[in-house]
């Protein structure tokens, strides 16, 4: 929404705990190719190691090859330090200064699993800027990512690329020099501008709101910040004129929306909204609030049905006596989107549904309370608005649809609400709530199973407390779930026609469910929740 309220953050002193503990990391082999061999044991045993093999009949084999040196080099380049390391478990233990990095070396494709062995605790007084750290990869915008649970989207490569949105706002200032803008221009993610307010105007140079708005999804600052959808491609779109509130710019909003159809866009991103102007007789009312009423609430309806998936802010009335959602974000078939805040609760700006013919808005929430902006200076700072959950929804919306690119995008909408977290009891206070994008990508409709099982039955899946396999019938098979790092959380040889697995204490995520017997082996992902 135009009218975010932004904080701008100051330095100030801070006592910051950092967490340090010590892992075990097991690796998931010796290297492909292994750097050595059983036939030339002199290259990794002493000669009395190998003359007692020799005295005691005892074979030379693979657990006997050190570990591999480019694993071990490639944890350290991560800020680990190697305290040891085991030849035959092939692993090593490593110190970790700051926890939040083991999240990496977790995605690392050689790590079969880590355990924390030993946690340490230093305290210490420090002078920060704007915001704390809080994960290597994401920094301020960490909290907003995982909010969404984006974060395995990404590590799965899915960051947007190839995917082109339109932001729709009232400036980009200094986005053309910003360095957290510098991998979004070097990269050709900057597909043009175009204003629609002035045409002689310069876009670099009109109102910051665009530019806090862009950050959200492209913005880059190593380790300190990372948008939504950091690879996609954007047009960078001006409609608004911040210093006055008029029907005019309802029209240059329209004009936005029809360019970006001829530029053949996949999605447009608006956090602007309208229902009272400058000249009080043209003020929208209630009423007016079907989605049929507004030229910019039909344009958007008209978008949805050509394809585009569009989002809107439902707007920052909630303490206001208008108190709804604003125009276009009433409009048909497209994604309102309201605000929560780090806790998940309802931020108290965000405006309420339902529109006046009944329908439930905003549709979903993201984090739009302190939300992790960038500021002109390049530096991350926070900012209050539905101007901000709807960016960062549309960076993890383009995410998904690269994931899911056979769906189309009311399909895609369809999807997203299904996998929010009150999917079964939507209201007009947060929709369908905060999507969880892990959960949709492995929904069973998207069938995005490695291997599809046919043959087995598994339930439910998602799973809160005990999951059920159903064997095709009582022959011998050996079941095995593990982690996506590979860390196995249950196993059994099993003859019967079915088991029930209790997994009531296991973290949130996706498991992988391995079923072999002597003819085949099938592979099912499991989520839980």
């Amino acid at each position: 929404m135009k009218k975010a309220i932004i904080i701008f953050l100051s330095l100030f002193a801070t006592v910051t705990c950092f967490s340090q503990a010590y892992y075990f990391v097991q690796f998931t082999d010796k290297g492909n190719p292994c750097a050595y061999s059983t036939k030339r044991p002199s290259e990794f045993l002493s000669e009395r190691a190998i003359n007692r093999r020799t005295t005691h009949t005892i074979a030379i084999d693979t657990s006997d090859f050190p570990v591999h040196k480019n694993y071990i080099q490639s944890i350290t380049n991560l800020g680990l330090t190697l305290k040891h390391s085991s030849r035959w478990l092939n692993g090593a233990t490593f110190l970790a200064s700051d926890t939040t990095v083991m999240a990496q070396v977790r995605a690392l494709p050689f790590v079969k699993y880590s355990q924390q062995t030993k946690l340490l605790n230093n305290t210490k007084s420090t002078i920060i800027k704007t915001v704390n750290k809080i994960t290597e990869n994401y920094g301020a915008a960490a909290t907003q990512i995982q909010m969404l649970r984006l974060d395995s989207l990404h590590t799965l490569g899915f960051k947007g690329n190839n995917m082109h949105i339109a932001v729709i706002d009232a400036g980009f200032y200094k986005v053309n020099e910003n360095p957290a803008f510098e991998q979004f221009r070097s990269n050709g993610q900057l597909l043009g501008t175009k204003d629609f307010v002035d045409e002689n105007s310069d876009i670099y140079a009109e109102d910051r709101h665009g530019m806090y708005v862009l950050s959200t999804i492209v913005g880059c600052l190593s380790e300190r910040y990372l948008g939504s959808a950091p690879n996609a491609s954007c047009w960078l779109l001006r409609t608004e004129e911040d210093s006055t509130e008029s029907l005019l710019e309802i029209d240059n909003w329209v004009a936005a929306v029809e360019f970006a159809d001829s530029a053949g866009v996949d999605a447009i991103t608006s956090s602007l909204g309208y229902s009272q102007f400058d000249d009080t007789s043209t003020n929208f009312t209630y009423q007016d609030l079907n989605g049929k009423t507004a030229r910019n609430s039909i344009v958007a309806t008209i978008a949805a049905q050509k394809g585009i998936l569009v989002l809107n802010s439902a707007g920052n009335e909630g303490n206001s006596s208008w108190h709804y959602i604003t125009m276009p974000s009433d409009a048909d078939s497209i994604l309102t989107v309201g605000s929560v805040d780090a806790a998940r609760q309802k931020s108290s700006f965000s405006s309420f549904g339902p529109t006046s013919d009944s329908r439930i808005k905003p549709e979903v929430c993201a984090m739009g309370s302190l939300a992790a902006l960038i500021n002109y200076e390049g530096e991350p700072f926070y900012g209050n608005g539905t101007s901000f959950s709807t960016p960062i929804m549309a960076g993890a919306a383009l995410c998904l649809w690269q994931a899911l690119p056979k769906l189309n995008n009311i399909e895609l909408i369809k999807l997203i609400c299904q996998h929010a977290s009150q999917a079964k009891n939507p209201d007009n206070n947060i929709g369908y709530g905060i999507p969880d994008m892990v959960t949709a990508y492995y929904a069973p409709s998207t069938q995005n199973s490695q291997t599809k099982i046919t043959q087995l039955s598994i339930y439910p899946n998602p799973v809160q407390q005990s999951v059920t396999i159903l064997l095709p019938d009582n022959n011998f098979y050996h079941i095995e779930i593990t982690d996506i790092s590979g860390r196995t959380m249950w196993q059994t040889k099993q003859i019967s026609h079915q088991c029930v697995i209790n997994c009531a204490n296991w973290s949130q995520g996706i498991y992988c469910i391995r079923v072999q017997n002597q003819n085949n082996t099938y592979l099912e992902k499991l989520i839980k929740q």
